[in-house]
C-alpha cells in the first residue's frame, strides 16, 4: 500500500499520474513525455528530500508549490529532466 505511478502510453509519449493504492485516488501533477515515469519518480524523491511528508497527505496547493520547486531544481528550460537526474533515476 502506498504511492504508485500509473501510465498510459501514446505512441512515443507517456502520460503518468500518481495515485494512492489504498484509496485508488490520483493526486498531484500529471507528467508527460518519453521520460514521464522518470519525472514522476524524481518528483517523489524531491518531496521526500525537501518536505518529508507522505505525498498523499499534502494539499493541492503545496503539491503545486513543490512541483514548481522541483521543476526549477531538476528540469531544464523545456521541462525535461537534466542529464544528472536521468542518470540518478536509472541507477
Amino acid at each position: 500500500m502506498g504511492v504508485r505511478i500509473t501510465s498510459h502510453e501514446q505512441s512515443e509519449t507517456a502520460v503518468v499520474a500518481l495515485y494512492c493504492s489504498t484509496s485508488d485516488f490520483a493526486f498531484g501533477p500529471v507528467f508527460h513525455g518519453w521520460d514521464a515515469k522518470a519525472k514522476a519518480r524524481s518528483y517523489l524523491a524531491f518531496i521526500a528530500e525537501t518536505d518529508g511528508r507522505d505525498p498523499r497527505t499534502i494539499g493541492d496547493g503545496d503539491l503545486g508549490r513543490l512541483h514548481g520547486e522541483w521543476l526549477t531544481a531538476k528540469c531544464d528550460a523545456d521541462g525535461e529532466l537534466t542529464e544528472d537526474d536521468l542518470a540518478e533515476d536509472e541507477s
